[in-house]
């Protein structure tokens, strides 16, 4: 049986479909094709299968997909806010691409009212305080999110010295430069004692 709270998302995201003419029109041509989303920090994952212009949530059972999308639920909540970020380094991509762009496109166009289908839900005069908290919330948390991976990056390079510093990268590139060259001439110069002998 479909948990209350996946059946509660796919509700509010299909009436938000019917208020949104061009984006449940353009659900036609995904008929029949399933994206998978991994969410790795919570170990869970959900089917989103296109049928009949409409979404139906699962919780995944088989790894089989048009397309897969791993990453943390932070990476989703930007993904849901800002479209581009699905080709970014925080979401892992499997699958057929081109089908990704498309979802890509969808989404940017989906023009989906939350604060309006959750005062449907929960009246007026709540919707505002409780839509200004849940932007509180993403707001703090891609703040702390982006403060954890630079405490990790600063810990790994100073720390441990499991990262290297730029300038070492640079350093090492310079050196395989020159690795390069002197193997090139090394090789010209074998090239010419051959060809003498």
């Amino acid at each position: 049986m479909k948990p209350v709270w996946l059946l509660a998302i796919e509700s509010t995201l299909n009436r938000a479909l019917l208020i949104d003419p061009e984006s449940h029109q353009a659900l036609s041509a995904f008929e029949g094709r399933i994206v998978r989303i991994d969410i790795n920090n919570v170990e869970l994952s959900v089917s989103a299968t296109f049928a009949s212009q409409q979404l139906q949530l699962e919780v995944a059972e088989s790894e089989q997909a048009d397309l897969t999308l791993a990453a943390d639920s932070w990476a989703l909540l930007e993904l849901a806010h800002n479209p581009d970020t699905l080709f970014s380094p925080a979401v892992r991509l499997h699958g057929d691409v081109q089908f990704a762009k498309q979802v890509q496109d969808w989404m940017t166009g989906f023009d989906f009212d939350w604060e309006k289908q959750l005062a449907s839900v929960i009246g007026d005069s709540l919707a505002f305080p409780v839509a200004e908290g849940i932007r509180q919330s993403v707001r703090w948390a891609r703040r702390n999110h982006q403060h954890l991976q630079q405490d990790i990056a600063e810990y790994l390079k100073e720390e441990v010295h499991m990262l290297p510093d730029p300038s070492e990268v640079n350093d090492f590139m310079e050196a395989v430069d020159r690795l390069r060259a002197d193997l090139d001439r090394l090789d010209a110069k074998i090239v010419r004692l051959e060809k003498k002998q």
